[in-house]
């Protein structure tokens, strides 16, 4: 083993997420889940009383979170709650297959063994939430492999570049789909998860390429159902 892979294998775990990392992430899950609906309008303060966080660190989310394109900012008026398009959500798509395939090929060469133990063990709770229709627990595990995939890449240009187009992915997923979309997105979920950990960087590729398929085809589809 070189010396890289071996201060790579033994690296310690990250550190518990800040107050703002925290409020970032219960917003984020809020915008997706459609708690906080599209084109609603909030405050500053009432987002800090639901979530029982302090102003400043909500304030470090919501510019996050505007910078990503999820929340706008509004002067004086409150935080607006971006809408959803099925058009924009295609060209973020297009954005995305590049950006993901380094992503996956990245992962699969560079994950620790722990990384891929989790990385199996993520497939089957993704396609197990799937089969209960848990769609909460399905979103956990999708958020779960991003974040996985994002530290096993050893690269956080790339997964700083990735992390929004994922967000949306999910809210607009989230929005339109049924239960056929919940089973066959956990499947190309732990297709892409198995790939990294099991399979090497060209089938990694492929199963990111396999992922994209499905979410451009069903963007198309949502024309129809919105």
């Amino acid at each position: 083993m070189t010396a890289v892979r071996r201060r790579v294998e033994e690296a310690p775990e990250a550190s518990p997420p800040t107050l703002a990392v925290q409020a970032y992430q219960r917003l984020e899950e809020l915008i997706v889940t459609a708690r906080l609906k599209p084109g609603a309008v909030v405050s500053e303060a009432g987002l800090g009383r639901q979530l029982g966080i302090g102003r400043m660190p909500i304030r470090e989310a919501i510019k996050r979170l505007d910078a990503e394109g999820l929340l706008v900012v509004l002067p004086q008026r409150g935080v607006l709650v971006s809408p959803i398009d099925a058009g924009q959500f295609r060209l973020q798509l297009e954005t995305r297959r590049p950006i993901d395939r380094l992503l996956a090929e990245s992962a699969a060469r560079r994950a620790t063994r722990s990384e891929r133990d989790e990385f199996r063990r993520l497939a089957a709770e993704i396609v197990s939430a799937a089969e209960r229709n848990d769609v909460d627990g399905f979103l956990a595990c999708d958020r779960a492999c991003d974040q996985l995939i994002a530290t096993a890449c050893r690269n956080p240009f790339t997964a700083r570049a990735a992390a929004q187009l994922h967000a949306h992915s999910r809210r607009f997923w989230h929005a339109y789909r049924d239960q056929e979309d919940l089973l066959e997105s956990a499947s190309r979920h732990a297709g892409l998860m198995r790939a990294i950990a099991d399979d090497g960087a060209d089938a990694a590729v492929s199963a990111s390429d396999q992922l994209i398929d499905y979410l451009d085809a069903f963007a198309h589809a949502a024309f129809g159902r919105g």
